[in-house]
């Protein structure tokens, strides 16, 4: 899959919070279905003004277990809505299993679940909702 599609399925997965952003507001989108611990991909941040260059990967549960550091990738050549800074938050390299926040500067992210199955039972789900669309069954 290619960046452009890696991005677009990210932005499909992940869960927006709708307010008016201020000059310095940095936004971070991870996949809210969850990533393979042996095949995790990327997340990304951006704002209107520059971005930290190091993020962490920190315990879901107290947020002060930091489980990773990484390097913030800026994102050139591109420009999505309003905001001229964009970087890629590379989370390839973690192979840890758990439930885990992003972090880059004092933002975070929404919890992101990290294992062997990450998507879990996400097709039975979407399969019973396709049916119940489909056949006009909603209860």
């Amino acid at each position: 899959m290619n960046r452009a599609g890696k991005y677009l399925l990210l932005g499909l997965s992940s869960l927006a919070l709708c307010h008016p952003a201020a000059a310095d507001d940095i936004f971070i989108r991870a996949s809210q279905v969850g990533y393979h611990m042996n095949h995790a991909g990327p997340a990304v941040a951006f704002s209107r003004a520059p971005l930290p260059t190091d993020f962490s990967l920190v315990a879901a549960d107290n947020e002060r277990n930091v489980f990773f550091r990484g390097k913030a990738t800026p994102i050139s050549g591109s420009g999505w809505g309003q905001f001229s800074n964009h970087v890629e938050l590379d989370l390839s390299s973690f192979h840890t299993p758990g439930k885990f926040i992003l972090k880059i500067g004092d933002p975070k992210s929404l919890p992101v679940r990290v294992g062997n199955h990450p998507f879990g039972q996400l097709a039975v789900a979407l399969l019973e909702f396709m049916r119940e669309q489909r056949c006009g069954y909603n209860p």
